[in-house]
C-alpha cells in the first residue's frame, strides 16, 4: 500500500490522520471546482502569435494568464513538434500585468528608432 503524498497544511495532516480525506473533493480531477467561470484568467488567452522567421518551425505567442494566482502578460518562443503541437520554449519574458504599459513604450520607442534609422519600412 502507498502511503499519501505529505501535505505542508497542518489541516490537510489533521484530515489525513482521521482519514477524513475521502470526504472531500479532488479539484485536480473536478474540472468545475478548478476553475472559476467569472475569472477571464481561469484559462491563458492567447492575444497574438506570428511565426518568427522564414521556417515555420518557430513562433511568437504573446499570452494574458495567471502564474502562481498573479496575472501576466507572456510572450513567448513556441516550437512546432514533428506531430505538429505547439510547446514553449525557455525563451521569453512574463511580466506582470502592471508591467504591461512599460513593455508598450519600450517596443513603440524600439519601433520609431528602427524607422528612424531605416532598419524597417513603415507598416501599411
Amino acid at each position: 500500500m502507498t502511503e499519501p503524498a505529505r501535505f505542508n497544511s497542518r489541516r490537510a495532516r489533521q484530515a489525513i490522520r482521521k482519514g477524513d480525506l475521502n470526504n472531500h473533493p479532488d479539484i485536480a480531477l473536478a474540472i468545475g471546482l478548478a476553475t472559476h467561470s467569472d475569472d477571464p484568467l481561469a484559462e491563458e488567452i492567447v492575444v497574438a502569435q506570428f511565426w518568427k522567421g522564414r521556417q515555420r518551425n518557430n513562433h511568437v505567442r504573446v499570452t494574458l494568464k495567471r502564474f502562481e494566482g498573479r496575472p501576466i502578460v507572456d510572450v513567448r518562443q513556441h516550437f512546432v513538434t514533428t506531430d505538429g503541437r505547439s510547446q514553449p520554449t525557455t525563451r521569453g519574458v512574463a511580466l506582470s500585468l502592471n508591467r504591461l504599459p512599460d513593455l508598450l513604450k519600450a517596443v513603440e520607442k524600439a519601433y520609431a528608432k528602427a524607422l528612424e534609422l531605416d532598419l524597417i519600412e513603415v507598416a501599411s
